[in-house]
């Protein structure tokens, strides 16, 4: 945040190059988009991914929206703040909720030439029962690293129930004809 453009540009490359190298080797594929964690934005970041070759940003914030459209900024394609974002709540009814809430995104859509619905989660949710920054630094707290504490854990096989919703959600909207699955690249592409 305080440094200037280029400072910052230099700062995030030198932070994120590792997990960007990291990703690459793990998965052998070319790392496609990039979305800054939380609610953070920066545009410092942008000249290092398209040095990189990063050429999409998927994320959620608020900075910078397109009523709710794709767009371009920064020479990357954008999807942030997408009209049709949404996440399948980790309780009890999430799973019919979450096809609800996907079927009226449909619908808000189907006058668009392409319509996006972005399913998201940090995988925090799926094993801890609180995120590990709200655990540590809650309300203005700053303990130094050796106080910082781990979240509690879900309870036993609550994480593979989780997944095995959100297999079932992915199965509905498979099944009903108004999704296509696209991948960064073949967007790029259209």
């Amino acid at each position: 945040e305080p440094l200037g453009f280029r400072e910052g540009a230099d700062r995030f490359a030198a932070r994120e190059r590792v997990g960007f190298d990291d990703l690459k080797r793990i998965t052998g594929m070319p790392v496609r988009c990039y979305g800054q964690p939380g609610l953070a934005w920066a545009p410092q970041a942008h000249p290092v991914l398209r040095r990189w070759n990063v050429p999409a940003y998927l994320d959620t914030h608020p900075q910078i929206t397109m009523k709710g459209r794709p767009f371009w900024y920064g020479g990357l394609l954008h999807f942030t703040s997408l009209t049709g974002i949404m996440g399948l709540p980790l309780e009890e009814d999430g799973l019919e909720r979450a096809k609800r809430e996907f079927d009226r995104l449909c619908e808000a859509q189907q006058e668009e030439e392409a319509g996006f619905v972005s399913l998201f989660y940090h995988p925090t949710e799926f094993v801890f029962e609180r995120f590990w920054d709200a655990v540590n630094f809650a309300k203005g707290s700053n303990p130094p690293r050796d106080k910082w504490k781990k979240p509690p854990f879900r309870p036993d096989g609550d994480m593979r129930e989780y997944l095995d919703r959100v297999g079932r959600f992915i199965d509905y909207t498979r099944k009903n004809g108004q999704a296509e699955y696209v991948t960064t690249g073949q967007l790029l592409e259209a």
